[in-house]
């Protein structure tokens, strides 16, 4: 049996939608953690998928990062569909850690003379953007129940 393990499915994409500073100064296994802990949120709050989400932990090395190969999903029927609503959820989650960052709410200097951008501002653009994440992963995880298996609506012959 394949594992659908998530370093190699889910981390990439969501490492191409997000460009974050806190990432880059992380190991691969911290990346690893942090990316492992945001699936594991988005998959608990993931309401009625199609197929199981349930998963384990493979602590088997890889050998190309010298770290375990991590979590998989056991279900070999999960789709791009399944994956879109997790990646939303976790772009979300992503946002709010960056929110709950108390490096934000400090001042570097305290002198009247120099002038920095303001804290305030980049908590008020996190907080826009986690909104904007938050309807997104709304939206994704509405629009993945609206249709079957066989891509027909789910409620009724709402199209004819």
């Amino acid at each position: 049996m394949n594992k659908n393990y998530w370093e190699k499915h889910l981390f990439p994409q969501f490492l191409q939608s997000v460009d974050s500073c806190t990432i880059s100064n992380f190991t691969n296994f911290e990346i690893q953690n942090q990316l492992g802990f945001l699936v594991i949120r988005a998959v608990n709050d993931f309401r009625f998928p199609k197929f199981s989400l349930d998963y384990s932990f493979d602590d088997t090395e890889n050998p190309e990062t010298g770290e375990p190969y991590g979590y998989y999903f056991n279900s070999n029927e999960l789709s791009q569909k399944e994956y879109n609503v997790i990646l939303a959820r976790m772009k979300q989650y992503w946002i709010e850690f960056q929110i709950s960052q108390e490096r934000l709410f400090a001042n570097a200097y305290y002198d009247k003379e120099i002038r920095l951008h303001s804290p305030g501002n980049t908590i008020d653009k996190l907080i826009k953007m986690f909104t904007t994440f938050r309807a997104e992963a709304d939206k994704a995880e509405f629009n993945y129940g609206s249709v079957t298996l066989l891509g027909k609506p789910a409620i009724g012959e709402i199209n004819e």
